[in-house]
């Protein structure tokens, strides 16, 4: 009998020293190329400046209401055209609550703007220079899931509420007031940019959306100057939405490892509270026995058996998986195309879902909770980036029209008075392309996920065509596109 069990520890100790030692020299590995692992050697110091210290604590004691009247913003229409928000009826975004945009006009948003403009006020004046961080100390948390304390959706809804006053002010002609607004929706885009949470990216990924979108409104408008154009071009130039995600998945990889080493060290029900475990109710009628045994299961048998089996496996999977979103970010950041670097993150998201199905890595536990939703994060921050470097080039633009009287022959005639370099094209990893019209309109556009330069052929919204073109405003609203809005949304 002692044989016999002595086998199976055997094997079993075997598998532990190989599956250690895989991990150890995996974490080497890292280490040699450079990688920060831990929250230590991640963390930025939370910022001591006064101005941001206040913008911190603006945001952290105040709530916003959420806008119930959202305009829709940069509404496409037609192939490579959009419907300017601010002219003509109001259209509502979708999935506002709002009833339909022929019961709630422009009235409705005027007297919803001022019913918050006070409160508005006070977050517009936090954004003059945004905390880069909460405050939050990630290495001295003793759990690695209390993540810092921010109202997302109080932030969120702040950022509607800019966009609704930015829009609204256009609609009455106030251009420096709509600039004020999206100064401030700018600065949203740089709050928190210090944090290590996905989540935190992914909500200055959402705003600058929003912004961009604005900022697009605004462009439609007459009567700017170049200084108003410049100091719109600074602000979206100060926001990296590829460091945002980067930084994200940087925060999530040490996550992975802080949460490892309490899961290594715990015991008995802590274990068991990791993964929601106490929180399964016993079955109606169970005895005393029975639920004896299901502790004795949950809260022992499981957890050495994890710790032997798998633990480390589990680690190694999930180190790996986040390393190579790291890696994927930093092949864009080093302007390889995402028409190369899609692919890879996409057989890498379906690698991991096989993988979790599979029954041999059901063992991995921290895997399955842990690992972010990878292809949806890194892509629509590809998206908006690219929407962000278009936008920039379009003030620059202008600028130059502005300045000169016609439109530039070339994006290299922006370099060096309106632009320091033509931005890339993250799909193709080659400048943003743009040819003047005879007209003295032009088209300016990316080549779209494929990599494939079309012509600037534009689909349906910005990201359906073959190309994704910056629209030119319609000259006017096509009788279906206003039966459409006349809907519920």
């Amino acid at each position: 009998m002692g044989v016999l069990l002595a086998i199976p520890a055997s094997i079993l100790l075997i598998h532990h020293s190989r599956s250690r030692g895989a991990l150890t020299r995996y974490k080497a590995e890292l280490k040699a190329k450079g990688a920060k692992l831990t929250f230590t050697e991640l963390e930025i110091p939370p910022s001591t400046n006064l101005e941001q210290v206040s913008s911190r604590e603006i945001f952290a004691t105040n709530t916003f209401p959420a806008p119930t009247v959202i305009p829709s913003v940069m509404e496409m229409v037609a192939a490579g055209q959009a419907r300017v928000a601010w002219r003509g009826n109001l259209h509502l975004a979708p999935g506002t609550g709002a009833k339909s945009a022929g019961q709630v006009g422009w009235a409705e948003l005027e007297s919803q703007n001022e019913g918050f403009a006070s409160k508005l006020e006070k977050f517009r004046g936090a954004l003059e220079d945004p905390a880069p961080d909460t405050g939050w100390m990630y290495q001295r948390a003793t759990l690695p899931w209390r993540r810092p304390k921010f109202n997302f959706v109080s932030a969120r809804a702040v950022a509607q509420g800019l966009l609704s006053m930015e829009i609204c002010e256009l609609h009455r002609g106030n251009l420096p007031a709509a600039v004020t607004n999206l100064h401030a929706l700018a600065g949203m885009a740089q709050l928190n940019r210090n944090e290590l949470t996905l989540v935190s990216h992914m909500i200055r990924i959402a705003i600058s959306d929003l912004g961009l979108r604005g900022t697009w409104e605004a462009l439609q408008a007459p009567n700017w100057d170049d200084e108003q154009l410049a100091r719109l071009q600074r602000d979206w130039e100060q926001v990296n939405l590829l460091e945002a995600i980067e930084r994200g998945f940087l925060g999530e990889r040490a996550f992975g490892s802080a949460f490892m080493e309490k899961v290594r060290k715990s015991r008995g029900r802590e274990f068991s509270r990791f993964f929601s475990f106490t929180s399964i109710v016993p079955p109606s009628g169970a005895t005393k026995t029975n639920i004896a045994v299901q502790r004795l299961l949950r809260d022992q048998i499981v957890a050495t058996a994890y710790r032997a089996t798998s633990m480390d496996e589990d680690e190694l999977f999930y180190l790996s998986h986040v390393s190579r979103l790291v890696e994927a970010t930093e092949s864009l950041k080093a302007n390889r195309p995402w028409s190369e670097v899609g692919p890879v993150v996409s057989n890498l998201f379906t690698e991991l879902e096989v993988s979790l199905k599979d029954v041999y890595h059901r063992r991995f536990m921290v895997s399955q909770i842990s690992i972010p939703n990878s292809i949806k994060a890194i892509r629509r921050a590809v998206q908006v980036e690219t929407l962000r470097r278009l936008t920039i080039v379009a003030i620059a633009l202008k600028r130059f029209e502005l300045r000169h009287g016609h439109a530039a022959p070339s994006l290299t005639a922006l370099v060096p008075e309106f632009l320091s370099e033509v931005p890339v094209d993250l799909m193709s990893a080659r400048p943003l392309c743009y040819r003047p019209n005879e007209a003295g309109s032009f088209i300016l556009y990316s080549v779209g996920e494929d990599g494939k330069d079309d012509g600037g052929q534009s689909g349906s919204d910005l990201w359906s065509g073959p190309d994704a073109v910056w629209p030119s405003a319609a000259s006017e609203e096509p009788p279906a596109t206003a039966a459409k809005a006349m809907e519920i949304r």
